[in-house]
């Protein structure tokens, strides 16, 4: 177990981590102690809020992985994708979108102390296990679950699972391991995790709702929930600018979006696409982009000015003015950034560019990271966002919910879609509520039953914050210390 330096010390006695649940508190004394954590719980149990915190506090190196985009930049961190293509164990030239200061991609994930992966239920076993191989690899620790480093895991296996894009990798994995979940391969038994459960609600105060959420997690739903949640349903008859609608498919989410646009007055303005240079995969930006004034939208890649990073891909907001002469669209984003230089903001014609990245082996047998820009394509970078996937909003916590429960495909979905939303109210539902709706995985249900968590009944962060001496920090005195420090 790794020792409390004096500055984690400083902010495990804080305000800020005073604040935390008791199980929160333990979380993050173990992650400072250099534990490897799977740190779980139900939807808005505050998981992404220590995590958060942790990351703001902590004097390591950590390199922050999520499974998509979205997910990535809720947590400033990257994509496993983004990782696995500056992995050296792939020699082959992978393509994909360069970041900013890509060259030292490889780099970071190395030499980084901690590795933490969040929405760890989206992760394929494959991503997992080459995560694994390529730490072991370039530190050196080849006995050693992903190369020494720690470990930290967090998200909730009862909401969505992971996409396989091909079928025998589904299919070779489960005969492999047995299932398709993480948590039933060798890679998490040999990490060793600390099971922490956050069990406090944070982000519904409503009792009835989270009393349903609960039940669904488990498939089964008592006939006083189930006659609740019917009562929301409530067909939306037109699109606002509040209400987010969440589709299990991206041919509903489309579908939506294209009845939206048709039921705003406004002229169409059209944005071609244009490329330069060699690109083997043009659809990563679409042929056309149609806008209209008034119209809700949300941008779908980074946005910089200079190197400030000023829009994420993520961010809502409405248009308010389109130039096409100029390729610009003046939008407004007070419905999701507070701070009043979002507001209204002109976007240009972005631009993806395609790369070639691989490993080259240097003289000294380490690996120097390569790219060759093969083209770019340029185009409005921005999407209509009155209806999202499931998927997409998994993560986010939603003011109006409305959800189009019908052609679910996976466990978990109307679960994770519900609880987007803060309370009963702020749910709708496009059809009536049917029990074939409600699905759930019987392997996860298991798995959580036999979790073996971590026994804070008589925790006290206080008696775990101990110097040599053995005495408590006096933060009175440590205040008065650097008062005097400075002055002097």
């Amino acid at each position: 177990m790794k020792k409390l330096h004096l500055t984690d010390r400083i902010f495990l006695e804080s305000g800020d981590c005073k604040n935390l649940d008791k199980t929160q508190q333990y979380a993050m004394l173990r992650m400072f102690q250099g534990q490897n954590v799977f740190l779980t719980g139900e939807a808005g149990s505050g998981k992404s809020h220590v995590v958060k915190l942790f990351l703001e506090n902590t004097r390591s190196t950590v390199t922050v992985i999520a499974p998509t985009g979205t997910a990535a930049l809720n947590i400033n961190g990257r994509t496993m994708t983004n990782v696995l293509m500056s992995s050296p164990v792939h020699f082959k030239f992978k393509l994909g979108n360069k970041c900013k200061n890509s060259d030292s991609i490889p780099d970071k994930i190395f030499v980084s102390d901690i590795i933490l992966i969040d929405e760890i239920s989206m992760i394929r076993m494959s991503e997992f296990e080459i995560l694994d191989k390529a730490l072991r690899k370039f530190t050196g620790n080849l006995d050693q679950s992903f190369g020494g480093k720690q470990i930290i895991v967090v998200g909730d296996f009862c909401q969505l699972q992971p996409v396989y894009e091909r079928k025998f990798e589904f299919d070779y994995y489960k005969r492999i391991y047995g299932g398709e979940y993480i948590f039933q391969t060798d890679m998490w038994r040999d990490a060793n995790f600390e099971n922490i459960f956050l069990n406090t609600i944070h982000r519904q105060n409503d009792n009835s709702f989270k009393e349903i959420l609960n039940e669904l997690r488990f498939g089964v739903l008592t006939e006083n929930n189930f006659n609740l949640l019917a009562k929301r349903f409530k067909p939306l008859a037109s699109p606002d600018d509040k209400t987010i609608c969440l589709c299990p498919t991206i041919k509903q989410r489309d579908k939506f979006n294209a009845l939206a646009f048709k039921d705003n007055p406004e002229p169409a303005h059209t944005f071609n696409r244009k490329i330069n240079g060699s690109v083997l995969k043009p659809n990563v930006a679409p042929l056309t982009v149609k806008l209209k004034n008034n119209q809700k939208v949300m941008v779908n890649r980074n946005i910089y000015d200079g190197d400030s990073l000023l829009l994420v891909n993520g961010d809502v907001g409405v248009i308010k003015n389109i130039n096409e002469d100029t390729n610009a669209v003046e939008i407004d984003f007070s419905i999701s950034k507070e701070d009043h230089k979002f507001k209204r903001i002109t976007l240009f014609h972005a631009e993806w560019s395609e790369w070639a990245n691989y490993a080259e082996k240097m003289k000294n047998s380490k690996y120097k990271h390569k790219s060759a820009k093969l083209g770019s394509i340029r185009q409005m970078p921005l999407v209509s966002a009155y209806a999202l996937t499931i998927h997409k909003a998994q993560g986010k916590t939603l003011e109006k919910v409305h959800i189009t429960n019908d052609n679910f495909f996976a466990p978990y979905q109307f679960y994770t879609a519900l609880s987007r939303a803060k309370c009963l109210d702020d749910i709708t539902l496009e059809y009536p509520l049917s029990p074939d709706m409600i699905s759930v995985d019987y392997t996860i249900t298991e798995f959580y039953q036999n979790l073996q968590t971590a026994n804070i009944t008589d925790f006290n962060i206080k008696e775990h914050i101990k110097i040599e001496n053995h005495e408590i920090i006096d933060l009175d005195f440590v205040d008065f210390y650097v008062r005097y420090c400075l002055n002097q």
